[in-house]
């Protein structure tokens, strides 16, 4: 979801020539002023913290030996 909201801003922002940015501006300006987009980055970015997190609490916890 993330990639075709971005691929959806790219395309409305530079298909509208009165949308596009002024040169000599930050090209990606236009993404950080939808929150929609800003709200699917950090979902994005705190679900991969979160795994992280997961896998590496298991991975510490002490495993049972079956012996």
């Amino acid at each position: 979801m993330l990639v075709g909201r971005l691929t959806y801003r790219l395309l409305t922002v530079y298909s509208t020539p009165q949308l596009a940015p002024p040169p000599g501006t930050a090209p990606f300006a236009a993404m950080t002023q939808s929150p929609l987009t800003l709200a699917m980055l950090m979902l994005t970015i705190g679900y991969y913290l979160m795994y992280t997190a997961g896998v590496l609490f298991k991975t510490k916890s002490p495993q049972a030996t079956g012996g």
